[in-house]
């Protein structure tokens, strides 16, 4: 007995971990529903729909009206209010983003027969919920900005972030803040790496469905932040198979270094770190494993490239050391 004691303390350990970090993956619908003169409308049924979501949401409101659905993936949803003796009220377009609270007030009106009426709104920008400072930077527009395919080029977007001069692609300071003072989550799971808190790994660029980036009022389980708090959401799969393909390519022939190598030479410089061919090759398939109930994201990436150096030609103790190439290649 004993020892099963344990062993479900150790699982039950491991099922609440992901439960606390889907707080941070996931947004919330909530609000009161009403009837014309104002007055709240409990027993109300509610259902949440998207392509985002397995299957639907469904819920009550409370007496005094309110309802709530956490928990739920970035995406656009579709919001349905039930309640007899009243229409039907269908609110679409609603845009949940990532650690986002969307508040929607629902007013239902009084009807003999059973009608539907969808109405038509913006979706709700502010979270009037959170105080934390915040920018998150959607799917649309992880696709259609035009800078370099990298997390790190996506996060320096945000107000208040910048990268030192002369620094690796990962260092950010908010707020004047070290490298090593900011946290890096990936769907709940931490990219920061033990030694220096500096992210210990990167993120395939077209896998990313949202990127929040908050820079004040943190949350309290990354609160010991000076930082900024840099959370990626993955993209999931869905009820329909969807996939891409991209190839991107450039070579020492699509530049131009403005200097020739004599010239270079005369004032004891190195050619600048510019590729002299770069590869970035990325392919994804999601889908349905059982539609509504299990879905499937996999993607695959190859990096491969050969740069200039940088280094400034030497002489140390009568050897001369010229410029050199340097070559990477990654498999993600």
């Amino acid at each position: 007995m004993k020892l099963f004691k344990i062993l479900l303390a150790f699982v039950l350990c491991f099922a609440i971990v992901p439960l606390v970090q889907a707080q941070r993956e996931t947004g919330s619908i909530r609000g009161t529903v009403v009837e014309k003169e104002g007055a709240p409308l409990p027993g109300v049924s509610l259902t949440v729909t998207s392509p985002s979501l397995q299957g639907s949401k469904s819920g009550m409101s409370a007496d005094d009206g309110g309802y709530r659905f956490p928990a739920l993936p970035p995406g656009t949803y579709k919001l349905e209010a039930q309640l007899q003796g009243f229409k039907t009220v269908v609110r679409g377009g609603i845009i949940v983003h990532v650690g986002m609270n969307v508040e929607i007030r629902v007013t239902l009106e009084p009807s003999s027969i059973s009608q539907e009426v969808t109405v038509t709104a913006a979706s709700p920008v502010v979270d009037v919920i959170n105080t934390k400072m915040s920018n998150t930077i959607t799917l649309t527009q992880i696709q259609n900005l035009p800078v370099q395919r990298s997390i790190w080029a996506l996060a320096k977007l945000a107000p208040g972030i910048v990268a030192p001069a002369l620094s690796s692609s990962s260092a950010l300071i908010a707020h004047g803040s070290a490298s090593g003072e900011n946290v890096f989550k990936v769907d709940g799971v931490s990219m920061n790496d033990t030694s220096y808190n500096t992210p210990g790994t990167n993120v395939t660029f077209d896998i990313m469905e949202e990127i929040e980036m908050v820079t004040g009022a943190l949350p309290a389980e990354i609160g010991t932040t000076s930082g900024v708090f840099v959370n990626v959401v993955t993209k999931s799969g869905g009820n329909k198979f969807s996939g891409e393909g991209i190839m991107k390519y450039t070579d020492k022939n699509l530049l131009e270094i403005i200097y020739p190598d004599t010239a270079l030479k005369a004032m004891g410089m190195g050619k600048p770190v510019a590729p002299i061919f770069d590869w970035d090759m990325d392919a994804n398939l999601g889908g349905p494993i059982f539609k509504d109930r299990l879905w499937f994201f996999t993607s695959f990436n190859l990096l491969k490239s050969r740069t200039y150096s940088g280094f400034i030609p030497t002489v140390i103790n009568g050897k001369a050391y010229d410029s050199y190439e340097r070559p990477a290649r990654t498999w993600k």
